[in-house]
């Protein structure tokens, strides 16, 4: 089962435009649904959505590279490291917040 996250970098048309970046974030997020004792099928989406805001913000609370790569040795592969540090994704978010609309 295929969950990819993608990610658009310097797009001004919200049109069919094909991100510029994507990765399977299994490995990143797994640790925070299997806590739920549900798979990740069964999420529902706020579940779901509760799922990814832990992890974003265990991203968040990274002061560098480093951390987030010992804690979780895939972020160095392709082309999970492309998606968080090549695309300028965790310099620009590091040490910020999340907030529900």
């Amino acid at each position: 089962m295929a969950y990819p996250f993608y990610l658009w970098k310097n797009v001004d048309d919200k049109g069919d435009v094909k991100p510029t970046y994507d990765m399977e974030p299994l490995f990143a997020i797994e640790p925070y649904y299997d806590q739920t004792r549900y798979s990740l099928k069964d999420l529902n989406r706020e579940s779901f959505e509760l799922v990814v805001g832990f992890w974003l913000s265990g991203i968040l609370l990274a002061y560098e590279k480093n951390d987030i790569c010992t804690a979780e040795p895939l972020w160095l592969s392709e082309p999970n490291h492309e998606w968080l540090f090549g695309s300028g994704l965790f310099d620009a978010i590091k040490r910020g917040r999340i907030e529900r609309l």
